[in-house]
């Protein structure tokens, strides 16, 4: 009896184990690539909310073309010659400001939350949350990365 228990005491944090997120952005440093040169970065993170009812992953864009989902407590990054980008998130409702237009030049880093308004009356739509996408402060992003998981380049 004791020998069973011991065993699925063992399986079960076995299985657990395989449940482990990925680490934080902060906790995967080392192995973030540099900057290339004549390049420029863009980290793209979303916060959990824990408020809302379905953790909803829309799609981030560049200049309309498709970036990556955006999964709720993550960040990703992708680098970008210089120039200027338009970036805009899917969301049933375009609300003003609700994208952030990036002149990149080559060597800087840009760090962009995508943010959600859950309070918004939005009849018909598959996913009722408006989405927005803002340039936030480095200090502010160095902060979110403790606490949200790194998915790498997308």
């Amino acid at each position: 009896m004791r020998a069973t228990a011991s065993a699925l005491l063992v399986l079960s944090l076995i299985q657990l184990s395989g449940c482990a997120s990925e680490p934080t952005v902060s906790a995967s440093e080392a192995r973030i690539p540099p900057l290339p040169p004549g390049l420029a970065r863009v980290w793209v993170l979303r916060q959990f909310s824990p408020g809302l009812a379905t953790q909803w992953a829309p799609i981030t864009y560049v200049n309309g073309a498709i970036l990556a989902p955006s999964y709720a407590g993550t960040a990703f990054y992708r680098d970008f010659p210089a120039g200027t980008y338009d970036f805009t998130v899917a969301s049933c409702i375009h609300d003003f400001n609700s994208a952030q237009r990036l002149q990149l030049a080559s060597g800087v880093q840009a760090d962009l939350e995508v943010q959600v308004l859950s309070d918004f009356g939005t009849w018909g739509c598959f996913d009722p949350n408006t989405y927005y996408v803002r340039q936030i402060p480095r200090e502010r992003a160095q902060y979110y990365f403790q606490q949200v998981r790194y998915l790498g380049s997308r």
